[in-house]
């Protein structure tokens, strides 16, 4: 039976994942159901296994144990090309070759709906022109990768990405390296991703404020596990933050939008 994961209903499942680089595991019997039609951040303290589980969720790590469910399917079930038709994945750090141009960058998001001799089709222009379109960068689709600024970069990797037609998009600290202005730029569209495209974007996101204003759904984790997920509003508590991060956090409410507020005071004896 092939797998079409514009009919998934069920969002992305993890059950009792062990995931780790050798015998030492980094996550370890963790379980989380990750909402479809949502912006989930997962949050953590650095070496947390935020990453690892976002690789496992994209398929780019094997569990040790436990398994990632899409649909009520395991994904590790899914040939190559069927994954990538799910499952939209942003690494760290990507870099693009010189000279490569933005529209040429997102023509690489097309191959899993292209044979290796297949020549290119209507229906593969109209997905790329879609995502420069989403992303804001139809103007700039003859200009090398390189001298975009930070946010245009971004925004073209994402809408390499997004020219998967993947309804699962899965990003690893996109804002990372991007000053306030492009950080908002990055955040604002994957809000609109998610409001006017009906996706899923799961993003590690370090900046509490940010995730707070922009996100739906929180996942926090600590040491490998899971320490709090949720809405917003119920996840983002002062005595979780506290455990979770080890410092004293006021949590206020923003006048302007009623969603939290993160005020950092001081750092928790240990």
């Amino acid at each position: 039976m092939s797998f079409d994961p514009s009919e998934a209903q069920a969002g992305l499942v993890a059950e009792a994942l062990t995931l780790g680089y050798g015998a030492l595991p980094i996550v370890d019997s963790l379980s989380v159901t990750l909402p479809k039609g949502r912006f989930i951040a997962i949050l953590g303290p650095n070496g947390c296994g935020k990453s690892t589980l976002l690789k496992a969720l994209s398929r780019q790590l094997a569990p040790l144990q436990g398994q990632v469910l899409l649909d009520g399917r395991a994904i590790a079930d899914l040939g190559s090309k069927q994954a990538a038709r799910a499952l939209g994945l942003l690494a760290q750090g990507a870099e693009p070759p010189e000279g490569l141009s933005v529209e040429a960058l997102v023509r690489q998001g097309r191959y899993p709906h292209r044979g290796p001799f297949s020549p290119w089709q209507a229906r593969d222009q109209r997905a790329v022109d879609r995502a420069l379109h989403q992303t804001g960068l139809t103007e700039l689709r003859d200009r090398p990768v390189e001298v975009l600024s930070g946010g245009q970069r971004q925004r073209a990797w994402i809408a390499m990405v997004l020219a998967q037609d993947a309804p699962v998009l899965l990003l690893d600290e996109p804002t990372t390296w991007l000053d306030l202005r492009h950080q908002l730029e990055v955040l604002g569209l994957m809000r609109r991703l998610v409001d006017e495209g009906g996706l899923t974007v799961i993003a590690v996101l370090h900046d509490l404020d940010q995730a707070a204003r922009h996100a739906d759904h929180v996942v926090m984790m600590k040491a490998g596990r899971i320490v709090a997920e949720g809405a917003v509003r119920v996840a983002l508590t002062k005595d979780r933050l506290a455990e979770v991060f080890g410092v004293d956090v006021d949590v206020l409410e923003d006048p302007a939008t009623g969603r939290p507020m993160c005020v950092p005071r001081s750092i928790l004896p240990e």
